[in-house]
């Protein structure tokens, strides 16, 4: 419970396509698309999520990267009064770590985008 609040919790996931030339099925061109799937409250809550199981099959079949950043529980409280929901492992959906939660300089929005950027240097797309 000591993690910050604009870091990964352990339960965050990344799953990539196979292109047809790894051995991946589905039609169009080699690469897959992104999709960023920004979770409920609570870096525990994936056990309910009904198609977790089924994370490698829906990539498959619609040719995505599903990339599930999870926000790991906190205490942003001591620096950021009333923070309540992100210490909880939520977003910041309300603007309580900051007036940029929505843009890309926010503390969240951040780390997505470096995910993102890693991702795509790691496989070559600049």
């Amino acid at each position: 419970v000591g993690g910050t609040p604009h870091t990964w919790g352990s339960r965050s996931l990344c799953y990539k396509c196979r292109t047809p030339k790894e051995g991946g099925g589905g039609g169009g061109g080699g690469a897959c698309s992104v999709f960023v799937w920004f979770r409920p409250c609570g870096a525990g809550s994936w056990a309910n999520d009904v198609w977790w199981d089924n994370f490698d099959e829906i990539a498959e079949t619609n040719r995505i990267v599903l990339i599930s950043p999870v926000v790991s529980k906190n205490r942003c409280y001591l620096r950021h009064p009333g923070c309540h929901e992100v210490s909880r492992g939520c977003w910041d959906g309300y603007g309580q770590l900051g007036e940029d939660y929505a843009l890309q300089s926010g503390k969240h929005m951040r780390l997505v985008g470096d995910v993102l950027r890693s991702f795509l240097k790691a496989y070559g797309v600049d």
